[in-house]
């Protein structure tokens, strides 16, 4: 499948020039071919959706396509359910004031790249990890790792420069007595995992003590989220800055746009299209009949791209 490029992009809703984009918050636009098929295309604005909220958002549409009185996931607005800290404002003003002085937006394009990876190689990886350690490890975290240490490896920074990861983490299950038992709340709803390592320790290390920072980091969700949720000022949910060394994760396998029927079954493809300032990687299902998780990246340049590829080749 070729990776998000002009023609992907035609399929996107485009206002006409005189209309605020940033006062948008979704627009979708059907796609008809004349072979029958068709495709959609939708923007969100993150501040109204996460990739869960989006989900339900787009599953209940192909529900009431098919005929359904109602959503099977009712919707619900519930915002003022949704807590946050206090002194938000001050802990923001507060971040404004002390940041350093904001470098340049990023001059490296980086390039599309789309990948998939096995099954077997994938529980091959996981059984590793459960040899070294004596514990299991889920597929995100096993093939966050995997693609971190070879995009780090590609990229050949020093070893003692800094590298970030992050992605975001749903947190519904966190707010269990403010939001409904049942779901439905459509809205952003995520805290964002930080991971900070330098280029050597995450080249050098073997694949299972990476997978243990990204797990580690995992498990401390509850606590920071907790501390951020009562104004703890050393708390924040976003790296502190992003550079070369920034990498991002989404993971869209269980998003539930990923099963939308609108009578046909559920998508053929689906093609998450980004224009990432830094490195960033989507995992998806891989198409049937093959099993496994696809990588969708963005996160090196022209003259490291093959490099990449040959670091991820090297296992697959």
């Amino acid at each position: 499948m070729p990776a998000p490029c002009d023609p992907c992009r035609a399929a996107l809703p485009f206002p006409a020039a005189a209309v605020d984009q940033d006062a948008l918050t979704f627009l979708l636009q059907v796609t008809e071919f004349k072979c029958g098929g068709f495709v959609i295309g939708f923007k969100c604005s993150h501040c109204l959706f996460d990739a869960i909220g989006v989900g339900q958002f787009i599953l209940a549409v192909s529900e009431l396509a098919r005929g359904l009185p109602q959503p099977t996931i009712k919707p619900v607005w519930c915002r003022e359910a949704f807590p946050g800290p206090a002194n938000f404002h001050q802990l923001y003003d507060r971040q404004l004031s002390t940041a350093p002085t904001a470098p340049p937006p990023p001059t490296f394009q980086l390039e599309h790249c789309t990948m998939d990876i096995p099954l077997d190689v994938i529980s091959k990886l996981k059984n590793s990890f459960l040899k070294e350690t004596g514990k299991n490890c889920s597929v995100f975290d096993v093939m966050t790792a995997f693609v971190w240490q070879c995009r780090t490896r590609a990229i050949g920074l020093p070893p003692d420069a800094e590298l970030t990861l992050n992605f975001p983490a749903n947190v519904r299950q966190e707010l269990h007595r403010e939001l409904p038992a049942d779901g439905g709340y459509y809205g952003n709803c995520v805290y964002h995992i930080v991971v900070e390592a330098t280029s050597g320790e995450i080249a050098d290390a073997p694949l299972f003590d990476v997978v243990r920072r990204i797990g580690s980091a995992k498990e401390s969700l509850s606590s920071k989220f907790a501390k951020w949720l009562k104004g703890d000022p050393d708390e924040t949910p976003l790296p502190s800055s992003f550079s070369y060394g920034s990498m991002s994760f989404t993971d869209l396998r269980r998003a539930a746009f990923v099963k939308s029927d609108y009578g046909w079954g559920p998508p053929d493809r689906v093609v998450p299209i980004f224009d990432h300032p830094v490195g960033l990687c989507v995992f998806l299902n891989s198409p049937a009949p093959r099993k496994g998780v696809r990588l969708m990246t963005h996160c090196v340049v022209k003259e490291q791209l093959q490099a990449f590829k040959d670091e991820i080749k090297k296992l697959v």
